[in-house]
């Protein structure tokens, strides 16, 4: 017997890219971004978790349906201006969007200081054959030859006097399978010409309130780390707490430097916490998820920013905690670490 009722076509929109000149089609349930890859074309983007703005794109026409909130990583005057993210954009019909140039500049150099810092966290610093200028909290795409492709790493130290620095600074967590963090943790790789691009990103600190909350994993700890050293270079006063998450002591790392800071910064406290660590190891510090030590400060959570770097979970935990305390949804500012198997496997 033939069925009464036919079933219900899902949705597919068309979507031109003035900028290329490019008409795609998107699925149902399919975003923007994952569409234009899809097509074969060379869009933009890094993080593909709404995080690092790389593919902030201008919607000229059409509706759609976020991901997530936008407004936790894009500006106030961009949102005015209609920027979405590609990467979190739903149609919801068919649509007219356009990317601006790419302020972005090449850089030649050659890495000049490998040295490892955990297990699976190398420190890597490249001298350019120029200065570049970047804000602590952006990031740069690094190439080498023999990998395709670039990857997105954020700056490890803040930039010097002016605002720039020939040699940059990385923290390179390998991942497992992953060409860029193979290659560079195999061997040494002093000596090595590098190709990046940047400097990319909005991440950073924000001026609006006296409580500065960063919370990171792994090495999240990258950007944070500069956006101390920037703020002890600017001589900061206002509170700065750090809750910094690892799995056990193997995994802590830049310990030196922080407690550097603590003296430079008077009102500044780094506190790790361990979450695997062994029940009768010799650790005297503080244990379980770093999500949990939140709720334990005492500070004015309605006069706190918060900001966040490490794996995706981590950061989405974090804002729930915070919202919860009265942190508003406008001052929690997040990097979210991922790699390329994001989108693939959605």
């Amino acid at each position: 017997m033939l069925s009464l009722f036919k079933k219900k076509e899902k949705p597919v929109y068309q979507v031109y890219i003035q900028s290329m000149d490019k008409t795609v089609t998107v699925k149902h349930r399919q975003t923007l971004l994952e569409a234009a890859l899809e097509a074969g074309l060379d869009y933009p983007y890094s993080c593909g978790a709404g995080s690092c703005t790389t593919c902030k794109t201008k919607l000229v026409q059409g509706q759609y349906k976020d991901l997530s909130d936008m407004s936790l990583v894009l500006t106030e005057d961009d949102l005015k201006k209609g920027y979405i993210l590609a990467c979190q954009a739903l149609p919801k019909t068919d649509l007219i969007v356009t990317l601006e140039a790419d302020e972005s500049k090449e850089y030649s150099g050659e890495v000049t200081g490998y040295r490892h810092l955990t297990h699976d966290i190398i420190e890597v610093k490249i001298r350019l054959t120029e200065k570049m200028r970047y804000t602590a909290g952006q990031y740069a795409d690094l190439a080498v030859a023999g990998v395709k492709g670039s990857r997105s790493y954020s700056f490890a130290a803040a930039p010097g006097a002016g605002g720039g620095s020939v040699e940059v600074c990385f923290h390179l967590r390998l991942v497992p399978n992953g060409e860029m963090t193979t290659w560079f943790h195999e061997k040494d790789r002093t000596g090595e010409k590098v190709k990046l691009r940047g400097p990319r990103g909005t991440f950073g600190w924000r001026d609006h309130k006296n409580t500065l909350l960063c919370i990171a994993g792994g090495s999240g700890m990258a950007p944070i780390k500069a956006m101390l050293e920037d703020a002890a270079q600017k001589k900061e006063k206002r509170q700065i707490i750090y809750l910094f998450g690892a799995r056990t002591q193997k995994d802590l790392y830049a310990l030196e430097e922080m407690a550097k800071l603590e003296k430079l910064l008077p009102n500044f406290r780094f506190i790790p916490v361990l979450s695997h660590e062994e029940a009768g190891s010799t650790w005297k510090g503080e244990r379980g998820l770093v999500t949990e030590l939140i709720a334990q400060q005492q500070i004015d959570f309605a006069d706190t920013a918060a900001f966040l770097c490490g794996p995706p979970a981590m950061i989405d935990a974090a804002i729930a905690v915070l919202k919860e305390k009265g942190v508003s949804q406008n001052e929690i500012y997040f990097d979210k670490f991922t790699d390329r198997s994001h989108i693939a496997n959605r």
